[in-house]
């Protein structure tokens, strides 16, 4: 069953001041977070952009699953995504 949105959470992320530049990409301080595209977000919410980003990489790039999936995930490590 797919998760409900913590509407309250994801609006905080956008209410936040934006972050100072930083020379050194973040690291995650809590289990909870991940980084992803240089910002600390809920894992949740990782996969969520995740999953998305591999599902037009299939649809629109005609990759297989496991192809978008893949590049997507190196992509993550290499802080690329």
């Amino acid at each position: 069953m797919a998760r409900k949105p913590d509407w309250a959470a994801l609006g905080a992320l956008f209410d936040q001041a934006p972050p100072a530049p930083a020379t050194a990409p973040p690291s995650a301080p809590e289990d909870g977070t991940a980084v992803y595209n240089g910002e600390c977000l809920p894992k949740w919410l990782v996969r969520d952009l995740m999953q998305e980003r591999a599902a037009l990489r299939e649809y629109c790039g005609g990759m297989t699953r496991e192809e978008a999936e893949a590049l997507t995930l190196q992509g993550l490590q290499r802080g690329r995504v």
